[in-house]
């Protein structure tokens, strides 16, 4: 297991208040839909309804498996979310029955919840980096 609480902590213990930059980056995949703001190079995305019927607009990355280009791209994400939001939380190990591994941190942003996940398939040969907003 990746064990992201204490990083996740001290990466928001020793962040600024969040760059303006780079939360317009996050907000603009928020709210316009648009994964290229990101700057992670392609991804797969679509859009989708959460339970009670919100608007969820989701993207995934792939990597090779446990890569270090994986590892990155989710550091950057994690430090994005850290950065410009208040609150978190994660589901580390949580209960799934397909991946090899997975962690999850979730987060408020404005009207919308930030969920980033990173999921191991091994059987797959790759890692895969998952970003959704929603609004409940």
């Amino acid at each position: 297991m990746r064990g992201l609480l204490p990083a996740l902590l001290l990466t928001f213990a020793t962040a600024a208040s969040g760059d303006e930059l780079t939360c317009r980056a996050l907000t603009e995949f928020a709210e316009s839909a648009n994964e290229t703001t990101l700057g992670l190079g392609p991804a797969k995305c679509s859009h989708s309804l959460v339970l009670g019927a919100g608007p969820s607009f989701d993207c995934y990355w792939s990597y090779g498996f446990r890569s270090s280009e994986a590892e990155k791209a989710f550091a950057e994400l994690q430090s994005l979310i850290l950065n410009c939001t208040a609150c978190c939380k994660e589901a580390d190990g949580a209960d799934v029955n397909h991946p090899d591994s997975f962690d999850q941190l979730t987060a408020e942003f404005g009207v919308h919840e930030l969920s980033l996940s990173w999921k191991d398939e091994g059987a797959l040969e790759q890692t895969l980096i998952f970003l959704r907003a929603s609004q409940p």
